[in-house]
């Protein structure tokens, strides 16, 4: 399968702000994470998605729709990669780079079921199309900030930010993230001598 990844087009100076916004309580109790030197701040990842091509078939013509999967928690939105931005090949920096849980299949039947759903939401549409065969699909690593802090006392909780585009993510791709940690910390333990976060 093809592997691409999406540029980090934001800064970490102005994708501070976005994770700042907290009440008094919280910015006061995130400090205990500042001097944690096991536990950043703040850190880019890179993160699976599926980028998958279906054939949509129309009365007399197709047509094909690009569809994403996030390769943990199975979050779905359709994309279009108009503003570029899309490279071959990983990503080549030191950033942690998470492999996919789901299988391709898995994505595809996600992807279908998903696609149905927003073309039966477009109550405007005449005529609906139907979705045929995959076309193409790649592995598409899609760059995120991860923001650390401390919720309350003993207790750390994360934010993540589209490094990107530079805005929210959503919560189900949230709770992937966490996911994906969870079981990178496992892997580790279970190497002796290897440590994790």
């Amino acid at each position: 399968m093809k592997v691409r990844h999406l540029a980090a087009l934001s800064d970490p100076k102005d994708v501070l702000p976005h994770f700042e916004k907290h009440g008094f309580l919280d910015r006061f109790r995130s400090k205990a994470t500042q001097t944690n030197d096991k536990l950043p701040r703040l850190e880019r990842i890179w993160f699976p998605y599926y980028l998958l091509n279906f054939t949509l078939q129309y009365p007399g013509q197709i047509g094909n729709s690009q569809v994403i999967v996030e390769a943990w928690s199975g979050s779905f939105n359709l994309f279009d990669d108009s503003d570029g931005g899309i490279h071959d090949g990983p990503p080549e920096d030191d950033c942690d780079t998470f492999p996919p849980r789901l299988t391709l299949d898995e994505a595809e039947e996600k992807g279908r079921e998903e696609l149905v759903r927003a073309i039966l939401r477009q109550r405007r549409r005449r005529v609906r199309p139907a979705p045929g065969p995959l076309d193409r699909a790649e592995l598409l690593y899609w760059p995120l900030w991860v923001w650390y802090y401390e919720r309350r006392p003993g207790y750390i909780d994360i934010k993540v930010r589209d490094a990107h585009a530079s805005k929210p993510i959503g919560g189900r791709t949230r709770r992937g993230v966490m996911d994906a940690f969870a079981a990178k910390a496992r892997r580790e333990e279970a190497v002796p001598g290897d440590g994790g976060l």
